[in-house]
């Protein structure tokens, strides 16, 4: 099940500072989000999303046509396991009083203070939790599935893995080659002076330490 976060919001830049904010766990999969700039824009995407986890929505109060207030009862309806933080950039207390009386977790007040959020969304979904991994192994199983049925396709999956891993084995060689031919350079020396050294090094390691055989 995908993991979502609803924002609902009419300023045109919400969803690019919230994007920007959490684009390390976008990225890593952890969770998507979804925006809104309207009340009845959220509820539908509320209806959309029956089929995900979310957490939490949130929304700003002041926005035209239906408020964060008014947009509060119906969404716990919707969706009475989910909870709903309103934002406003009046945190008074008559405004805190309303939004908590009407059921909201919590009353955040703008400019939002993303460490806080953070905080919460981790309580809500473990720090290592992503669904790449998952999709990654679901992908390597078909295919592992569908090749295993023709023996050349199978064959030609074989030498390429070897060869990946060749390449691999004389990266490691070249890196410790390189490092090895340090001490042949002195500050300043030209690029030329360090291919010599370089090669001295080379031609000093017996021929199985310099080449990888398949």
């Amino acid at each position: 099940m995908s993991v979502l976060i609803l924002v609902a919001d009419d300023e045109s830049d919400v969803e690019d500072l919230f994007r920007q904010q959490f684009r390390r766990d976008l990225r890593a999969d952890r969770f998507t989000m979804d925006f809104a700039q309207s009340g009845d824009g959220a509820l539908q995407r509320i209806r959309d999303a029956a089929g995900a986890s979310l957490i939490p929505i949130l929304s700003d109060i002041n926005m035209p046509g239906m408020s964060g207030l008014e947009l509060l009862p119906k969404a716990k309806a919707a969706r009475p396991d989910v909870p709903v933080n309103l934002i406003t950039a009046y945190g008074d207390a008559d405004t805190r009083r309303k939004a908590l009386e009407g059921g909201a977790e919590a009353l955040l007040t703008k400019p939002i203070d993303f460490v806080a959020l953070r905080s919460e969304i981790d309580n809500r979904v473990p720090r290592g939790w992503s669904r790449g991994p998952l999709r990654a192994r679901l992908r390597r199983t078909h295919c592992e599935h569908m090749f295993s049925a023709c023996p050349r396709t199978r064959t030609l999956l074989d030498a390429v893995s070897m060869a990946q891993r060749c390449q691999q084995q004389q990266t490691l060689e070249m890196t410790s080659i390189r490092r090895q031919a340090t001490p042949h350079m002195r500050s300043g020396q030209s690029d030329l002076r360090f291919h010599q050294g370089l090669d001295t090094c080379c031609r000093s390691k017996p021929q199985s330490e310099r080449f990888v055989h398949l």
